[in-house]
Formats: C-alpha cells, structure tokens, sequence
C-alpha cells in the first residue's frame, strides 16, 4: 500500500469517527504526557453531552406523628 492510500485510508476512519461520535452525541478529549519514568501516556476521554430526562420527586412531607390515648396511671379500678 502506498503512503498517499495509507493517509486517505486512516482519514476515512477518522470522519467515520467523527461522524459516529456527532450520532451518538459524544465529545472526544485527547491528552498526552511523558511520565517521570519517560513513558509517553497517552489517555482519552470520551464525554457524554445527551441531555437525559430527570424524574424530579416532590419532596415528601411528614406525616403528623399519631399519638396514642394516654393511659391515666392514677385512676382507680371502680369494680374492686
């Protein structure tokens, strides 16, 4: 294969990528670096940007606390 069918071959590729990513609403972030051990690290992000339907919940009120009848411990029983 000849250099000139080499390149338009990978930039086939890249506007296939391109075009997936512009479908599926997705951004691509490239960063390089050289470690302090002198490897180059290269990482890719890719990032999300389709805005997803949120189900907002009402905040739920408490229901009053129910009180039980109070028991009078001071009355007497009448039958005794």
């Amino acid at each position: 294969m000849k250099p000139e069918e080499m390149q338009q071959k990978s930039q086939q590729k890249v506007q296939a990528i391109k075009t997936l990513c512009t479908q599926l609403q997705v951004d691509i972030i490239g960063k390089q670096m050289i470690t302090e051990s002198g490897f180059v690290e290269n990482t890719v992000l890719y990032m999300d940007r389709e805005q997803y339907p949120v189900d907002k919940e009402e905040p739920k009120v408490p229901e009053p606390a129910k009180e039980e009848p109070k028991k009078d411990e001071k009355t007497t029983n009448i039958r005794k």
